[in-house]
């Protein structure tokens, strides 16, 4: 499912129009024939209007495309589940994501794969994910991934999971996606182990 997205903010989307929006100049003829007039007929006298503020179209700052969720049927504190899909950012600056949020889960966090003696173990992504200008990030199983620990209520087949995502200038990007059946991934919670270790189709959450 496709990314809805709002930008909330005013840093974000000031910092945001600058990349993607110009703005008109104030007293040109909109014919290209010279400054426009006052409104008192003074020949030469720029007329005089509210600023107008600059806005943002979603669209032209980080999208989530094909993103996905495993279905699960467990809630509670051992409960968790991933979203994936491809990060994308048209835009000519790296975006850096820093946190996620959603109502479905008590903790979320970005996840990433790293070597560790010799084995694979996926921990948290301690600065977060840089999705690079002009391209795109995957996330995937066993590779980077946020995860949504502590569920809250079920994540069954077919379902709706809302996710937002939050970039280190403070915008938020929140996106739809289906849950569905995947029989990898398997988590399981170990408390008081330093990572979250990957063996095969299986992984081990530890905090």
């Amino acid at each position: 499912m496709r990314t809805t997205r709002s930008v909330l903010g005013p840093a974000a989307v000031a910092a945001a129009a600058v990349l993607t929006l110009g703005l008109t100049g104030c007293g040109a003829d909109p014919a290209g024939e010279g400054p426009i007039s006052s409104t008192d007929g003074a020949p030469g006298a720029a007329a005089t209007s509210p600023a107008v503020a600059p806005t943002v179209d979603p669209g032209d700052v980080l999208t989530l495309e094909d993103g996905w969720a495993k279905a699960v049927a467990d809630t509670g504190e051992h409960a968790m589940t991933g979203v994936f899909g491809i990060l994308t950012n048209p835009t000519d600056t790296d975006i850096h994501v820093v946190g996620a949020r959603t109502p479905m889960a008590g903790l979320v966090e970005l996840h990433e794969t790293t070597m560790d003696g010799g084995a694979m173990v996926m921990r948290e992504a301690q600065g977060g994910f840089i999705v690079p200008a002009g391209g795109t990030l995957l996330l995937e199983p066993g590779g980077r991934h946020i995860m949504l620990m502590e569920l809250t209520e079920p994540v069954p087949a077919g379902s709706t999971v809302e996710i937002t995502l939050i970039t280190e200038d403070g915008t938020e990007v929140t996106a739809s996606v289906a849950a569905r059946t995947f029989a990898g991934a398997e988590e399981t919670y170990a408390p008081g182990q330093p990572a979250h270790t990957s063996t095969g189709a299986t992984e081990t959450h530890s905090s």
